[in-house]
């Protein structure tokens, strides 16, 4: 799927990004792959305001984008999950 994803974006210019996993074999496919990590650092569960953290990363990646549509993966909420619940 991801594989399909990339093929799509790339052939209509769009900007691609991602939020990493903790699972780091999915982060090196799309790094491979020349996506951008919209991230400075791993959601950690001692992070107290998750909003602002997500709202960090979209703002770093529209920054980035340059104009162009932009698609986004994102594999945060399986972190936070793991974290919360």
């Amino acid at each position: 799927m991801i594989k399909s994803l990339d093929y799509l974006t790339r052939e209509q210019d769009w900007f691609r990004c991602f939020v990493p996993s903790s699972d780091s074999s999915i982060t090196e496919l799309l790094r491979k792959l020349e996506w951008s990590d919209g991230t400075s650092k791993l959601y950690e569960h001692k992070q107290k305001d998750v909003k602002k953290y997500i709202f960090n990363i979209l703002q770093n990646m529209s920054q980035n984008a340059d104009n162009k549509e932009f698609c986004l993966v994102d594999f945060l909420i399986n972190d936070i999950a793991n974290y919360t619940v």
